[in-house]
Order: C-alpha cells, then sequence, then structure tokens
C-alpha cells in the first residue's frame, strides 16, 4: 500500500509504501548503505522469534524527474518498484 504527498513548502513528491517484509525486501535499493539490508532482515527475524508481526515502511523521492508523476501514469509498476 503507498500514498503519494507533496510537501508544498518546496514542491517535493514522495512516495510512503508500507508492506510485508517479503514485499518490501524485493523494492529496495538495489545498492544500500553497506550492512544495512543485512541489519534490518536480523531485525525482522528477531521480531518474528518472539512472535511479532512485522510491518515495514519505506519512502521514495518522487520529485527525481525519473520518477514524475507522468512517467508513473504511462507505466506505474516499472516506476515505483525502483530504488525504493
Amino acid at each position: 500500500m503507498s500514498i503519494i504527498v507533496t510537501r508544498f513548502s518546496d514542491s517535493k513528491v514522495f512516495n510512503f509504501l508500507k508492506g510485508a517484509d517479503s514485499a518490501m525486501f524485493k523494492k529496495q535499493r538495489k545498492t544500500p548503505e553497506i550492512g544495512q539490508s543485512e541489519m534490518l532482515k536480523q531485525h525482522v527475524q528477531d521480531f518474528a522469534e518472539n512472535g511479532l508481526r512485522v510491518l515495514v515502511f519505506g519512502m521514495v523521492d518522487m520529485t527525481n524527474p525519473r520518477l514524475s508523476i507522468k512517467s508513473i501514469k504511462e507505466s506505474p509498476n516499472e516506476e515505483l518498484d525502483k530504488d525504493i
């Protein structure tokens, strides 16, 4: 699930997403900071072992021209699945 938000003070556009860890890890940026993916996966595993349900949140700055509203209307799944 996602929502697109515009910050009027500087006209930036963001897409906030939430979902299950398995779905969100697939959408994760291909080049995360060193150790970031492993650390996040370990936290999720620790929570799951304690019987806790895990929901992962992500955010994309869509101010980038490549992620413009026009390009998303033309191919929404392709553009939104990149670089989260």
